[in-house]
């Protein structure tokens, strides 16, 4: 915002904020209901919508009265803030100004920089639409569960933002900026790899800047892809404008008089806010990720893994990772194995390991396994003995804040001492015994446990040992999560609907804020798990592929076939490691291959 310009008071492209309200609304049920009015201010709202719009399918037999109360609470929480909530059949409405609620600001100095543009008046379109696009402080509603209402009403204010910062691209190019220009739209052309119009502004950005050479490059890169990968050729002006950079055409540079950006030829009407639009297309020059026919979403092509090497393991699970070793043990066999990561030799073999171990943890100094025994092997690599033989029914493993911690079968965590290999603290998840195995990743402050069984993450803060949160909204499959933490996010892959989705959760608000659909719908719950390394996130999947999700652009990006179904997936010594229990093998695979 300009220097001096006061904020709306309500605010929702970020977390949802209200000044001037003389309570605080608190609760997260309450926060959703208000977004939702604030969303579609001004319209009558049932109350039927608004019980649909806080719980989703299965609302509480007393919802209608429940949204009453939220009312009622957040007349007398706004009755200093600019806006009345009043009661219109058969709902209710939020009236207030629109310059007291951000979206409205943002689509107005929008609007206007999209008059200017068309206008030919370059400088002022700049300044409007950075104005806009300075009003938003992180995801829209980020504070609120992507459920329901939120997940959509995010997606389509996240759309009109990457609109908005298309058009200002588009003016910046109008008053002749193109150097600095071309290292944001590089960093564009990488979050979104299939839209055609960041890729138009950047070689337009390098040619003008004297690099006629990297913008003909960019234009075989951006063919080469859409052909491999999605199966066209691009757009007929992305095309015409490689010929133009070819014969170095007049028309290429900069015209602020006149100027008219392709996305804003046509005036566009006001966005309704309540409406979802399935397809939203201006001009033929939206920036849009792209669709196969039928309305299908876009999917990487197979390709088979590069396998460098294969290990024969017997029903394995494999692989943990540490000094100088890939450990791995048979479901089985009883055996640990002390395996060359570089070349995939077994050099050393030990029968201590425990009934239908799992995978191994190379962490303080020595190996620990798991099992199905009763007991958690704790052994010494370079004496090569087991030194502890732990009295607990072990699940998933990790090493952090001074300790072991391991999920049990009856839905414990507990945590176990380095010193006297004695559990110090146990931490109950849930009641019962376990159906799914509860699953164990530690990041970003926390220990990170998913409750399968309650289609539940839950959140425990190692300094106390306690429960801090609890995060739902994974579906109700009978499925299992496996999960992983890395890149600033927590990983968790689960099965909904039929479809084998991976789920990316801000740490810092607990939430979910992204849902990444993973291979082709099936039915069958996962049977491997997720991991990170190289840069990108990893999912053994069910129907004998390997995907590879880019974290910065939430898009799975590479699907990798297999000679059998992975079980186990894990990176370590630059390759990813993944196990097949069904073929009994162990194959490193080239991460880029």
């Amino acid at each position: 915002m300009a220097t001096g310009t006061k904020l709306p008071s309500f605010r929702v492209l970020g977390h949802l904020r209200i000044d001037g309200a003389s309570a605080e609304i608190r609760g997260l049920k309450q926060r959703t209901l208000l977004a939702f009015l604030l969303i579609h201010a001004g319209e009558v709202v049932s109350t039927e919508r608004l019980v649909d719009a806080v719980w989703g399918e299965r609302p509480p037999p007393t919802a209608t009265a429940i949204v009453h109360s939220y009312v009622r609470k957040l007349r007398a929480a706004l009755a200093d803030a600019p806006a009345e909530l009043l009661t219109r059949a058969p709902g209710y409405v939020l009236e207030l100004d629109d310059g007291e609620l951000d979206v409205r600001v943002f689509e107005r100095l929008v609007g206007e920089g999209r008059d200017a543009l068309r206008a030919g008046d370059g400088e002022t379109a700049r300044a409007r639409l950075t104005e806009a696009l300075a009003l938003w402080r992180g995801e829209p509603l980020g504070d609120l569960l992507e459920e329901g209402f939120v997940a959509d009403a995010r997606r389509r204010l996240e759309q009109r933002r990457a609109e908005a910062i298309a058009d200002r691209v588009d003016a910046d190019l109008a008053v002749g900026q193109s150097g600095e220009l071309a290292i944001e739209l590089e960093e564009l052309v990488r979050e979104h790899p299939f839209q055609e119009r960041p890729r138009r502004q950047l070689m337009l950005a390098l040619y003008r800047s004297g690099r006629q050479a990297d913008a003909l490059e960019l234009f075989r890169e951006t063919r080469r892809l859409f052909v491999e990968e999605l199966g066209i050729e691009p757009s007929r002006s992305l095309q015409e404008l490689e010929q133009a950079i070819l014969r170095r055409d007049d028309s290429l540079e900069p015209t602020p008089a006149g100027f008219e950006s392709p996305a804003s030829a046509a005036r566009r009407p006001r966005w309704p806010l309540g409406v979802i639009a399935a397809v939203l297309v201006v001009a033929g020059a939206i920036a849009v990720t792209f669709a196969l026919p039928g309305g299908a979403r876009y999917r990487p092509k197979l390709r088979q893994a590069k396998i460098l090497e294969s290990l024969d393991l017997p029903q394995p699970s494999c692989c943990g990772f540490g000094f100088d070793a890939a450990w791995g043990v048979g479901h089985h066999d009883d055996i640990l194995r002390d395996i060359d990561p570089r070349t995939d030799r077994v050099l050393a073999r030990w029968p201590v390991a425990g009934f239908q171990s799992g995978v191994p943890l190379a962490a303080a100094g020595s190996v620990w396994i798991p099992s199905s025994a009763e007991e958690l092997v704790r052994f010494d690599p370079a004496r090569r003995k087991v030194i502890a033989r732990i009295p607990v029914r072990g699940g998933k493993l990790a090493f952090a804040y001074l300790s072991i911690w391991e999920t049990t079968g009856s839905h414990q965590l507990d945590r176990i001492d380095l010193h006297t290999n004695k559990v110090v603290n146990r931490v109950r998840l849930a009641p019962g015994a376990n159906n799914w195995g509860d699953e164990l990743a530690i990041g970003e402050g926390a220990v990170w446990v998913a409750v399968a069984d309650r289609a539940t993450l839950v959140r425990i803060d190692p300094q106390t040992n306690r429960i801090v949160g609890s995060i739902t909204g994974f579906g109700t499959t009978d499925s299992g999560m496996p999960l992983a933490v890395d890149q600033n996010a927590v990983w968790v892959l689960r099965m909904v609907g039929g479809q084998e989705t991976l789920f990316r959760i801000n740490p810092e608000t607990n939430t979910i804020v992204k849902r990444i659909p993973i291979g082709p719908p099936n039915g069958a719950s996962p049977t491997g798990t997720v991991t990170t390394g190289g840069g990108y996130v990893w999912t053994a999947n069910w129907n004998e592929t390997v995907s590879k999700v880019d974290p910065r652009t939430n898009r799975e990006v590479a699907v990798y076939t297999l000679p059998g179904n992975p079980q186990n997936v894990a990176f370590g010594d630059g390759s990813l490691w993944v196990d097949s229990y069904d073929a009994s093998k162990v194959w490193r695979i080239d991460p880029n291959g």
